[in-house]
């Protein structure tokens, strides 16, 4: 959620909004955890919500992962309904440093996308860990752009989405990193499971049009 929009509740009304309606895991979640494994930890879910992350890599690992994991979040009410066993701490994920520099993954789920200039936080996380798990919407997702010719506001921008502010577009997101000293190491195109066969086809050819989710496993240079 954007940061400046605490003073007046924005974020924790959100939550509660949010929060009213079943919040599982999801196709994105899965994804970003497929590009994990045990050399991952200990990692840090910045914005980590109710921890439906989190508990998505304690359903799929055991042992010394499990105790290597915590989340930042800013909002209350998110965290006193956290659904993973992990430690959620509040606050700024912008101002989070760890205590202990043992820091080796961050993940950004759903995160980028509400901040006004997501480079200022990505240089803050290169300063503790070497390696950002990135999820976030493709704003130039095809159906957008119908909508925009329509005069319709498109799904991701609409104020439900909870102050989407940040254009993730693919090439913008790769220039994004290249800034931050980020290379891309592995990344997941998600395509609508509605989607016919063939055009699922063509989506796989042409992510960044078709694509209506990205997730990036990137490194420090």
């Amino acid at each position: 959620m954007m940061e400046d929009n605490m003073e007046n509740g924005f974020v924790e009304k959100w939550w509660q909004s949010k929060l009213r309606q079943p919040y599982e895991m999801q196709p994105k979640h899965s994804a970003a955890f497929s590009l994990l494994n045990e050399d991952s930890f200990p990692l840090v879910d910045l914005g980590a919500g109710n921890g439906v992350f989190l508990k998505t890599i304690e359903d799929n690992f055991s042992g010394k992962e499990l105790i290597n994991c915590k989340g930042i979040e800013l909002s209350k009410f998110a965290i006193e309904n956290k659904v993973c066993c992990a430690t959620i701490e509040q606050g700024s994920i912008l101002d989070w440093y760890p205590k202990e520099k043992n820091v080796k993954t961050v993940s950004l789920v759903d995160v980028i996308e509400h901040l006004y200039n997501p480079e200022e936080l990505l240089k803050h996380v290169l300063s503790y860990s070497n390696y950002v798990l990135i999820v976030c919407p493709n704003f130039n997702f095809f159906k957008a752009r119908m909508e925009v010719l329509l005069g319709k506001i498109p799904f991701q921008n609409k104020p439900r989405r909870g102050g989407h502010v940040y254009w993730c577009q693919y090439e913008s997101l790769l220039g994004l990193f290249e800034r931050c000293g980020l290379k891309v190491i592995s990344e997941r195109h998600l395509f609508p499971k509605n989607h016919w066969k063939i055009s699922r086809s063509i989506g796989v050819l042409r992510p960044s049009f078709f694509a209506h989710e990205f997730v990036f496993l990137l490194q420090k240079f």
